[in-house]
């Protein structure tokens, strides 16, 4: 109870950091189309991305790197959406979310530089629960040998990390 008073009384501007300076917002891609769920790669160097291309048409997975005069590149050409890239820890695959239409869904990966992607697992059931709480996220273990993500059998069932 000491510790919550003296937090409580410590005045407010110990608290409060300000940042190192204001946050400059840079244009990252802007070519057309809608895109979504930008992640760093572990280097900082470059973005991966979901994006419709330049067509609007399914979303694949594209790769850009940092800087003036980058282009993207597509590493993901099927007709299925490719949702949700995310890095491996050594920056050298992407794994993603591939939706079917028929509301199946599986993770792949693919080299980040582009190359064959390889099917890891196949997604059990929903892919979304209760009051539409998405179960697609996934995340790599720190050295890049477990993947874990959660799923449903069905949209109102429980959910399992796996």
């Amino acid at each position: 109870m000491l510790v919550g008073l003296l937090l409580w009384w410590r005045p407010s501007s110990e608290l409060v950091r300000s940042p190192a300076g204001p946050l400059k917002i840079t244009p990252f891609a802007t070519e057309e189309g809608w895109k979504g769920y930008p992640r760093f790669a572990p280097d900082g160097e470059r973005i991966a991305y979901q994006w419709r291309g330049s067509a609007n048409d399914n979303l694949d997975i594209y790769v850009k790197a940092l800087g003036p005069g980058s282009v993207p590149l597509r590493l993901t050409d099927d007709p299925a959406d490719d949702i949700l890239p995310v890095w491996t820890p050594d920056g050298r695959q992407i794994a993603f979310v591939r939706r079917f239409q028929n509301g199946a869904a599986a993770i792949y990966r693919v080299p980040s530089m582009g190359g064959p992607e390889r099917k890891l697992v196949d997604r059990e059931g929903a892919l979304a629960v209760g009051a539409g709480w998405s179960l697609l996220p996934f995340s790599w273990s720190p050295d890049g040998k477990t993947l874990i993500f959660s799923e449903s059998k069905t949209p109102d069932g429980p959910a399992r990390i796996v």
